[in-house]
């Protein structure tokens, strides 16, 4: 069969030769007589141009001459052939490219598949035998290409799933899925599932498999989905996901997390009374009980309003009512110290907070409240108004109680303890005050800043003998009572 068909080729190529170009070939030769009539050196078609070009003319019979054959494709040509026969008297002496056939005098070339712009050259060199004009006639033969593109496309999906490698527990994460048709054809009902590990979970907790679904997508689109879940478990996870189509062409893609947490506890201690103008110092403490390396904690200790600031420990740099210190790193169970000076000129509360933040962005904070006091100061007198005195004679004491303090009020009992010599007649008017045998208590004593409270107990001397009063003074301040006493003789 193929053997008939290359037969019924040739012969129908051989049907379709046509003569597209004749050169005359000039040996030069006494006196030269007049040239044939020849077809010009170039024929054009729809399909194809053929031209044909003397490169170099002989001398004389015997010398060498060359010519060329340029064909140009104008169009899309399955195959041409190029069929050169040389008359009587030139012969072949080279040819480039060599023909496909070879047949006497006769050369044959054939080109598969010319497209259009496309060309070819045939390079000739022959030599004259004899003297006189020789024509070399270029026959060409062409099978046209007639094409109609049918273009089938097959649709291909491709599925990216980008996320945090690293989250904080009870952190709410998102991941973010790229689904691609990078095909040729559009992927008809496409749907992306997410199956989430157990360590996630998605706005529906009872259900891990959260479905997306796309639709058409056109060959070189793609869709962006966002998948929000939550870091609910400690550990390693590889969450999932999967695209597919009507035409059964799917995707997969994994995304790996690693959930860990990041936990500082943080503690502050500090006096809870201070005094104005004196040094107070906070601790500031810290310890990783998390599962993860901590580094470059910051750590800002609030300034509030009316506080001087001292001094800080481990380089502390006060700056814009707070001081800061960084942590450059704390492994797990490992802790750290710092503490910071201050003090006020006013008496007032402060409440200094401490505040950490982690590199994740995640912050604690610890306090403690002071208030600052103006430094107490009180000044107690007793004095009898008479003494000597005679037994059945009466006797005045007056006490008095200054606060020393010009910032503090303060308020406190006081007890005046009589001998058994002596008894109690009475107490200052409007003084609540309260006799028991030979005890007067006054409860209650409220001074001002600088205030003085005075009161005045009148007594009687009964039994000749050394007398007299134990004054007692107690206040919140104070470690012990203050005691004053002062003697009276009695005769």
């Amino acid at each position: 069969m193929k053997r008939l068909y290359k037969k019924c080729l040739r012969a129908f190529l051989v049907a379709q030769l046509v003569c597209a170009a004749a050169i005359l070939v000039q040996p030069v030769q006494g006196q030269i007589p007049s040239a044939p009539q020849t077809n010009p050196p170039n024929f054009n078609s729809d399909l194809y141009r053929v031209d044909k070009q003397l490169v170099e003319p002989p001398g004389k019979v015997g010398e060498i001459a060359r010519y060329r054959i340029h064909i140009d494709a104008l169009g899309d040509i399955d195959q041409v052939r190029i069929l050169e026969n040389l008359p009587d008297g030139l012969a072949f002496v080279d040819v480039q490219p060599a023909p496909s056939e070879t047949s006497g005098s006769a050369r044959m070339w054939v080109f598969d598949n010319m497209t259009r712009g496309t060309s070819q050259d045939i390079n000739i060199t022959v030599r004259p035998t004899k003297d006189g004009w020789f024509v070399t006639d270029t026959k060409v033969a062409v099978i046209p290409v007639v094409s109609l593109p049918i273009f089938a496309g097959e649709p291909r999906l491709e599925l990216a799933k980008t996320g945090p490698s690293v989250a904080e527990l009870n952190d709410d994460i998102a991941f973010e899925l790229v689904v691609t048709n990078v095909g040729t054809a559009t992927a008809s009902d496409v749907i992306v599932t997410d199956t989430l590990p157990a360590g996630l979970y998605g706005p529906d907790r009872s259900n891990n498999v959260i479905t997306h679904k796309i639709g058409d997508l056109p060959a070189g689109e793609s869709r962006v989905i966002k998948v929000p879940v939550k870091a609910a478990v400690k550990g390693e996870w590889d969450n999932r996901a999967n695209a597919y189509s009507t035409q059964l062409v799917q995707a997969d893609v994994s995304a790996h997390v690693s959930i860990v947490e990041s936990k500082l506890t943080l503690g502050k201690t500090g006096p809870a009374q201070s005094f104005i103008f004196g040094e107070t110092t906070y601790v500031i403490t810290g310890r990783n009980d998390g599962d993860t390396v901590l580094t470059n904690i910051a750590l800002v200790e609030a300034l509030p309003a009316g506080v001087v600031f001292v001094r800080a420990s481990e380089g502390g740099q006060q700056r814009s009512g707070q001081v800061d210190w960084i942590i450059p790193e704390l492994t797990p169970g490992q802790q750290f110290t710092r503490t910071v000076t201050i003090t006020t000129q006013a008496p007032m509360v402060t409440d200094l907070t401490a505040t950490a933040t982690l590199s994740t962005g995640r912050r604690v904070s610890a306090s403690a409240r002071t208030t600052w006091e103006g430094a107490p100061g009180v000044l107690t007198e007793i004095v009898d108004d008479v003494d000597p005195v005679r037994v059945g004679g009466r006797v005045v004491y007056t006490v008095k109680i200054t606060n020393q303090s010009p910032m503090r009020p303060l308020t406190s009992d006081a007890t005046l303890t009589f001998s058994p010599n002596i008894r109690i007649f009475e107490v200052t008017k409007g003084v609540k005050a309260t006799i028991d045998g030979q005890r007067v208590s006054v409860k209650g004593i409220a001074l001002k800043p600088r205030g003085v409270f005075t009161f005045r107990v009148t007594a009687e001397a009964v039994e000749a003998g050394m007398g007299g009063a134990r004054f007692e003074f107690g206040a919140g301040f104070l470690p012990r009572p203050v005691v004053k006493e002062e003697t009276t003789y009695i005769y």
